[in-house]
């Protein structure tokens, strides 16, 4: 019994290893491609970023807030991730134009958008 389970370690510490090893290769290779990626530049990874909720907030302040923004240094502007029952207000009835002015407001400004995905907001 002792045997088998000496082994095992052994083998686990063998797997853990290797399992670092290719964390650590994954991590090079994310790295490098993100410095091949036009659009998220190594250099720009580390730059202020900023939670939007658009959704929060009259239509008519959005291109003051992405000026704002703009001003004060932020590069990247991540939406979207509690918007759900906006995209969705009713079941199987969807509304992006509320998303795509969005978009198109903040990336006039210059700014970097970061959809992110609504699945810990969904609606009742």
């Amino acid at each position: 019994m002792k045997r088998q389970i000496y082994a095992f370690k052994i083998e686990f510490q063998a797997l853990n290893f290797k399992l670092r090893f290719l964390l650590l290769l994954l991590f090079f290779f994310v790295l490098e491609s993100n410095a091949q990626n036009p659009f998220f530049k190594a250099s720009e990874l580390s730059q202020t970023w900023v939670y939007y909720y658009p959704e929060h907030w009259p239509e008519a302040w959005w291109e003051k807030d992405a000026q704002r923004m703009r001003e004060t240094g932020i590069l990247f502007v991540r939406i979207g991730e509690f918007a759900w029952s906006r995209y969705e207000p009713k079941r199987g009835q969807f509304d992006w134009g509320w998303l795509d002015r969005a978009m198109d407001v903040l990336g006039n400004a210059g700014l970097k958008i970061v959809l992110g995905t609504p699945t810990c907001a969904p609606p009742n």
